[in-house]
């Protein structure tokens, strides 16, 4: 985060289980789920869990379940679509939360 200059808003937590996943899944505003392949997606149904909108890939499996600008946003597993559709959610707190609420109903 140091050398990108994002050291005031981003923190690298590195792997977490358990209790303090958990802890860190209900701290965050938007979960993000970058990956390039995903098969599954349980992580995606884990931040539903906790009320938390999902930007995630259309790289496998949230693409077949994840209704973009329902439950979160679907991107292009490029950095840049990532960055804008994070952007997007925080520009509009009311959409946000919304979309976290539908995606806990979706998996509740």
């Amino acid at each position: 985060a140091l050398t990108l200059g994002v050291s005031h808003a981003v923190h690298f937590l590195g792997s977490a289980s358990g209790d303090p996943l958990k802890m860190y899944e209900k701290a965050c505003d938007i979960l993000v789920v970058p990956s390039r392949n995903e098969p599954f997606g349980i992580v995606v149904l884990e931040g539903w869990a906790c009320h938390k909108p999902v930007v995630a890939t259309t790289s496998g499996g949230p693409r077949e379940f994840l209704c973009s600008e329902r439950e979160g946003i679907l991107s292009d597993p490029v950095p840049e679509n990532v960055s804008a559709s994070v952007s997007l959610l925080l520009s509009n707190w009311t959409r946000l939360q919304e979309m976290g609420e539908n995606g806990f109903q979706k998996c509740a």
